[in-house]
Formats: structure tokens, C-alpha cells, sequence
């Protein structure tokens, strides 16, 4: 099992990460539980992911809590070093 999850993130796990908060950004989604919910309805590959990766929940929970921040804040990040280099969500665009 620990030979899979390894294998896991070095081939797909990244990847999917990436889908995951991008997912989150681009639907302005503010509450972990909706994000958990719309996991377990729609995307079981992503809710499987959070159950077994105690970063990744780390993350997306730090990553809605900072959405949210922004929003409460009006805060924009359109000048972004990411956005300049990475493109419009900060990720890296095919």
C-alpha cells in the first residue's frame, strides 16, 4: 500500500492536485464541507485522495481558508506574480 501512494503522487497525484484547487478557485467555493460534499457526489477519485492524504486536506482546507480570506478582504491577486508568469489561476497552463 505505501509502494502504491508513493508511486501515486510521483505519477498522478500532483496532477490531480492542481485539478483540485483550481476546481476550488475558478467555483469560488469558501467552505471545506461543501468542497467534501461536492467530493463525495461528483469526484470519488478527489474524496479518496482526502482521505488518505493528511497534506492534502492540510492544504485544501489552508487554500479555501485563504479564498475566503481574499473575498472578505476584496483582496485581488490580478498583479500577481503567479498570474504574470503562470497564467490567469496561477497554474501552469498547457
Amino acid at each position: 500500500m505505501i509502494q502504491y501512494n508513493i508511486l501515486y503522487l510521483l505519477i498522478g497525484g500532483t496532477l490531480m492536485f492542481s485539478e483540485i484547487f483550481e476546481f476550488i478557485e475558478k467555483k469560488n467555493i469558501y467552505s471545506f464541507a461543501e468542497f467534501v460534499s461536492i467530493c463525495i457526489k461528483y469526484h470519488k477519485d478527489w474524496y479518496n485522495a482526502l482521505y488518505e492524504n493528511e497534506s492534502l486536506r492540510w492544504m485544501v482546507k489552508e487554500f479555501i481558508e485563504s479564498l475566503r480570506w481574499e473575498n472578505d478582504k476584496s483582496y485581488h491577486r490580478v498583479d500577481s506574480i503567479l498570474r504574470e508568469n503562470y497564467g490567469t489561476y496561477g497554474y501552469l497552463e498547457p
